[in-house]
């Protein structure tokens, strides 16, 4: 069976033609392009069940727990705040993660058929789009 049918029957969605297309004809060997691009049937779904299945678990607002942690770290009701806002953003846009680099995700919306590759920063904690195509993102991978 296909990479590509794989991970569509495990997590109960369907995956952009462009995309299956891709992870179907790479290698799911090791290596640079494994680790910034997943090509492993497992890696993928591993990456991607969380948000998939448990959106309903995310809290609307922040919670009791959440100020005694906030209070805790340090970190105040407005940066929960924003962190449920982007989760809720994440969850409308039909993510799905197709790789990693060291302080990075890189994502494509499920609903794009040009597969357009956003890459979001844990460091800024900022969303940008990369590369316009999934094309542009594995020659990126390849070369890096």
């Amino acid at each position: 069976m296909k990479i590509s049918k794989n991970i569509e029957k495990e997590l109960g969605i369907a995956l952009p033609e462009i995309y299956k297309s891709k992870i179907d004809t790479q290698s799911s060997d090791t290596g640079l392009i494994n680790y910034i691009f997943h090509t492993n049937a497992e890696t993928i779904v591993n990456a991607n069940y969380f948000h998939i299945h448990n959106y309903d678990e995310v809290p609307k607002k922040p919670s009791l727990r959440g100020a005694l942690i906030r209070f805790l770290i340090g970190s105040s009701a407005k940066e929960e705040k924003k962190d449920l806002q982007f989760f809720k953003k994440w969850k409308e846009s039909k993510v799905f993660i197709i790789g990693r680099a060291e302080k990075s995700v890189f994502y494509i919306e499920l609903n794009d058929p040009n597969c357009s590759v956003y890459e979001f920063d844990f460091d800024v904690g900022k969303v940008i789009k990369k590369f316009n195509h999934i094309d542009d993102f594995i020659t990126f991978t390849e070369t890096n």
